[in-house]
């Protein structure tokens, strides 16, 4: 499925490990990593459970935006710190693990791309993440046969590429989608705005022919994305103008919806464990909507695991309300990283990995 010569990009991928020191913590330590892939250099962190020996190892991807290593991101002021409650976790249970600061996040920010941000697309995330993998499962500290790959949000449909890729390696031993997009990326931004619209006419905002005229031009503009990859026909709704006026990035959003979550689903090894999670709060990728991806593992009976998250959002935390605000909820430090997923992550990570 990968349109670019992967091989390549590895050849010029250098991998060197920065010369801060480890941040001694309870049950782990972490290392502050610097990746230079081609011309590109970003930020990492690798955990590592205390303790000798080769380690299962864990990659994980964020979400969409310029969320960093951690989960948090400059849109929400506070610590969302999701990766960095994820990264925990897994240390606890015994398994490595690498986050990092893709493009656009972070202390990696723009880089070299700044220079030409028509370069930043969807394939060049999934490039990214597939160098990171094998970085991971060549540390000397990893077991390179125990690899898993844990997608939150966006980062999910990206993990599931990236096991696409590596599926004959014999190297990835199980998959985490956290909360993770199941649609088509375009059908899931369809969708939001429809039910928006839908909302704002049933409040008196719109009449029904506005609404109508409205969604019409939508469907017409995610058609055009899908079938052209751009677009050409002008824009008349001042709303899609700020959504779809950027020709960067209504090119990352047709490169993505390319991979249909439910699909890739459906192609998944039956041997290969996966554990999906949604959650009741989440005000972004609904369960409703992860229904969708889990048929894609019922089409073919795969035995993927799925757990719902009861009053907890999309950034794992656990909330008492079923209307949050994520720009408070979010960076509330005093709503705790859910124990529901705590428990089942370990659980997960136990049966694949062994106490």
């Amino acid at each position: 499925m990968r349109p670019r010569n992967l091989l390549a990009l590895l050849a010029l991928c250098a991998l060197l490990i920065s010369p801060l020191p480890a941040a001694a913590q309870e049950n782990f330590t972490e290392q502050e990593l610097t990746l230079t892939i081609g011309e590109d250099t970003l930020y990492a962190t690798l955990t590592l459970p205390n303790g000798t020996g080769k380690f299962p190892a864990a990659l994980l991807i964020s979400g969409s935006g310029p969320t960093d290593r951690d989960g948090n991101t400059p849109l929400i002021s506070g610590k969302v710190d999701s990766h960095r409650n994820f990264a925990r976790v897994l240390a606890e249970s015994g398994v490595a693990s690498l986050r990092y600061d893709k493009i656009g996040s972070g202390k990696t920010g723009l880089g070299n791309r700044l220079n030409d941000p028509t370069s930043i697309d969807f394939d060049m995330f999934v490039d990214h993440a597939r160098a990171a993998y094998d970085f991971l499962k060549a540390r000397p500290e990893v077991d390179a046969q125990k690899m898993l790959l844990l997608g939150h949000s966006e980062g999910g449909l990206i993990a599931q590429v990236v096991a696409e890729q590596v599926r004959d390696e014999g190297s990835l031993a199980a998959l985490v989608l956290a909360t993770p997009l199941s649609k088509t990326y375009l059908a899931t931004i369809r969708d939001q705005i429809t039910a928006q619209y839908t909302a704002a006419k049933d409040a008196g905002l719109f009449t029904a022919e506005q609404v109508t005229a409205a969604l019409e031009e939508l469907n017409q503009i995610v058609a055009e994305l899908q079938e052209k990859g751009e677009l050409t026909t002008p824009i008349q709704n001042p709303v899609f103008q700020q959504l779809f006026g950027n020709p960067i990035n209504n090119k990352f959003m047709a490169q993505a919806s390319r991979y249909d979550p439910a699909v890739m689903a459906a192609s998944t090894p039956l041997t290969l464990p996966v554990l999906v999670f949604c959650a009741e709060f989440d005000v972004q990728v609904s369960c409703e909507d992860v229904a969708l991806l889990m048929n894609g593992f019922k089409r073919i009976n795969h035995p993927a695991t799925l757990v719902t998250l009861a009053e907890v959002n999309h950034v794992f935390k656990e909330v008492e309300t079923p209307n949050p605000n994520p720009l408070i909820d979010y960076a509330n430090e005093a709503l705790p990283f859910s124990a529901q997923a705590t428990e089942a992550l370990k659980a997960f990570v136990a049966e694949v990995f062994g106490d």
